[in-house]
């Protein structure tokens, strides 16, 4: 899943999505980790007390955040072929959580696993960094203008360094295997484009 950022600025996030206490998140407050227009990968969805959030990892960040959707326009609205989906009745001191999640099996099984990630747990980063990799290349995304080159066979042409390797992905993107820029699988099946 794909999104784009339309804003940043705390006024436009709805007021229910808010705790009482998230002043640093209100009126002319700006969420700096996000860049308006720019493009994320949706590394897991949640519903909490029905408002839908996403978790995304905003500029420079390798651990997701959970941010409200109605700061995001859905670019493509594909789920992940690693999310499943799990949910969660939490009893607690004020009252019952119903947490609806889909992620990856070890976050959507384990109400703990963000919590690990958050607190830099290695195995927790280990598993999200596995993740993401793949899910960064799962689909084509529309913020880029690069295509690999499609040479005989199996064999594909980077861009940007005229590298060429074989692969036999059926992601969306590609990922060089010598400098590292993603491109457009020319491979990828013509409706995963649209």
């Amino acid at each position: 899943m794909r999104v784009r950022c339309i804003t940043n600025m705390g006024r436009d996030i709805p007021p229910e999505f808010l705790a009482p206490d998230d002043e640093e998140c209100r009126g002319d407050a700006v969420l700096d980790e996000l860049r308006n227009e720019a493009f994320y990968t949706v590394y897991a969805m949640t519903i909490q007390n029905g408002h839908v959030w996403y978790y995304v990892c905003g500029e420079n960040r390798r651990i997701p955040y959970w941010y409200p959707c109605s700061m995001f326009e859905i670019v493509d609205g594909r789920l992940s072929r690693y999310w499943e989906f799990n949910y969660i009745r939490d009893e607690r001191p004020y009252g019952v959580i119903h947490i609806e999640t889909w992620a990856f099996p070890e976050w959507a099984r384990d109400d703990t696993f963000y919590e690990r990630l958050l607190d830099r747990c290695d195995e927790a980063q280990r598993v999200f960094e596995k993740y993401s990799r793949a899910m960064n290349l799962e689909f084509p995304t529309t913020d880029t203008d690069k295509t690999a080159e499609q040479l005989e066979g199996k064999w594909v042409q980077c861009p940007h360094c005229a590298d060429a390797w074989e692969t036999l992905s059926t992601f969306g993107m590609l990922e060089c295997p010598s400098c590292h820029v993603l491109s457009v699988n020319p491979g990828c099946a013509e409706s995963e484009l649209e």
